[in-house]
């Protein structure tokens, strides 16, 4: 397939896996609810991927073997190949993830939590009889006060690393559950130096260290001169300096990236193994993705502070109960469309208010509905064109198909184009009062309640190289800094 499908199509998606799962049901007798509704519907499973960049994953492409346990997942799953965030921020991608709605909507920013008609994932489900179990690795921002712990009835979010996540999930999978229920997983490992160990920006564990850098002889040591910036902080300070390191000090900071990036790999890995042991693998609907990728010096920047595709590019992988049908999808997706996948796969109704589509009508070989994705609200993507911010108030256009690696400006030579993404921007922006209006329901935007962002928690998200608002400054997040202007509305 080639064409970009992200229609509705919900009968006939949701019989996809309502034949095999009745088969499932009928032979092992999973759920206890006296809801016969209930009794029907298979578990979801939604895995993040923190900061995992699309390009450094086996299963897309990438020269080394990084995620066997990804690929050995994907085998039986449907593979997103073009498949994009909405936001660079793990707050506002994450929102967006599990609302189906633009960071302008739902409203999440660093110190403002979502919209209360920002109706979450957990609280559609929670309607269906699913007890839900949320479990993140991001103490400050995945937490219950920016609205994920809506409707979910176990919750854990802390600086955890993946030992201890795949622990609270071992401990709530044997907690007497039964079906259905709704499980949220997120990895933090492979962000860069998470919980401040060492001053490399990427300090992946004994087994993982040094597999990919042990040939390096150069003189980075993660610290500038005066020792007092370090890992994030010391990439950010490139970063926005515009210091330029040599090919050799990149390669090597993106294979200490790669050897945490195996090793989030291998914890998931136990984390599906023991999915499978308690029979719940087969029974489930599975998707692994990530909320943004991470720059190496591809345009100037370290982290992940761009809209560029290095950051917007992430993994998108979705298994159906039985781990049918599977194979690769071609067309653009983006977080957005997971949620609405998700309900139609259950053969539940998709509101007509979410922003996204489902992705399974194209295993039905439905005609594209949606050609344009919205990236933070700054970039407008189809399948082979990107529009993004350029330098001095300018709009950049991409190649992407002929110039993946977004190095050429041929804005000036496809006025056609541009043309054609300044008018679905602009029916997308008009759209959009309407929709804000709705979300924000009784709360008007510049009323709703904002977040104390003590000095600890400052001092937290600043080592982690975040951008945070100051003692009543404007929420800002991780995207500054990129000679662009980000809609924070």
């Amino acid at each position: 397939m080639t064409n970009s499908v992200r229609g509705t199509g919900r009968g006939r998606a949701a019989a996809i896996w309502l034949v095999g799962f009745a088969m499932i049901v009928a032979l092992e007798g999973c759920g206890g609810s006296g809801d016969p509704e209930s009794a029907a519907m298979p578990p979801v499973i939604v895995i993040s991927i923190d900061t995992l960049r699309a390009s450094d994953v086996s299963v897309y492409g990438y020269r080394r073997d990084t995620t066997p346990h990804l690929d050995r997942f994907a085998s039986e799953a449907i593979v997103c190949r073009d498949a994009v965030c909405n936001s660079n921020n793990t707050l506002i991608s994450h929102a967006s993830m599990l609302t189906s709605l633009y960071p302008s909507v739902h409203g999440a920013v660093p110190g403002t939590p979502m919209r209360e008609n920002a109706t979450t994932l957990a609280e559609r489900l929670a309607d269906h009889g699913y007890r839900s179990g949320f479990f993140a690795a991001h103490g400050d921002w995945l937490t219950e006060r920016y609205g994920f712990g809506r409707a979910v009835d176990d919750f854990e979010s802390g600086y955890v690393k993946a030992p201890q996540i795949n622990s609270w999930v071992d401990a709530w999978l044997e907690s007497e559950l039964e079906a259905p229920f709704f499980l949220f997983v997120h990895y933090y490992d492979a962000h860069s130096d998470f919980m401040g160990e060492g001053e490399l920006p990427y300090n992946a564990p004994e087994g993982f260290r040094g597999a990919y850098t042990g040939g390096y002889d150069g003189d980075f040591t993660g610290c500038d001169e005066t020792r007092e910036r370090c890992a994030s902080l010391y990439l950010k300070h490139l970063s926005d300096e515009r210091v330029q390191l040599s090919e050799d000090d990149r390669a090597y900071i993106r294979n200490l990236y790669n050897e945490e990036v195996a090793y989030t790999d291998a914890k998931v890995g136990e984390l599906l193994d023991r999915l499978r042991e308690t029979g719940w693998y087969d029974r489930s609907i599975i998707v692994i993705t990530s909320d943004h990728g991470e720059e190496f010096q591809e345009h100037g920047r370290f982290l992940h502070e761009s809209v560029h595709e290095s950051v917007a590019r992430i993994p998108l992988l979705i298994r159906l109960p039985g781990g049918e049908p599977r194979g690769s999808v071609e067309a653009l997706a983006e977080s957005v469309d997971i949620v609405p996948t998700i309900l139609d796969a259950l053969g539940l109704e998709i509101p007509d208010r979410l922003q996204g589509e489902s992705l399974l009508p194209i295993l039905e070989g439905d005609e594209p509905q949606t050609e344009f994705a919205i990236i933070q609200s700054t970039a407008m993507r189809s399948s082979k064109w990107k529009v993004m911010p350029g330098g001095e108030g300018t709009r950049a256009l991409y190649d992407l198909e002929n110039d993946p690696g977004e190095t050429r400006d041929v804005a000036r030579e496809h006025p056609d184009v541009m043309r054609r993404f300044e008018e679905a921007l602009g029916q997308w922006m008009a759209d959009y009062p309407e929709m804000a209006a709705y979300f924000q329901g009784r709360i008007d935007g510049s009323e709703r309640e904002s977040i104390e962002i003590d000095e600890a928690e400052r001092a937290r998200l600043e080592a982690l190289g975040y951008t945070v608002p100051g003692p009543g400054g404007d929420a800002k997040d991780d995207s500054s800094g990129t000679d662009e202007e980000t809609d924070r509305s």
